[in-house]
């Protein structure tokens, strides 16, 4: 779909068009958490998200 039709698709959730660039460190200081599962390409490498 086209970037207008996304926007009107999705317009009751203005938050999705905002881009908020926070850097890792500051965002983990933020809200004191660490991650603790697998990263996203070691998530998906695993293969459970594709089927076989």
């Amino acid at each position: 779909m086209s970037a207008e039709q996304a926007a009107e698709h999705f317009k009751a959730f203005p938050f999705i068009g905002i881009d908020v660039k926070m850097p890792n460190q500051a965002t983990r200081e933020l809200l004191g958490w660490e991650p603790t599962h697998p990263t996203l390409l070691a998530d998906l490498d695993a293969g459970f998200y594709f089927n076989r």
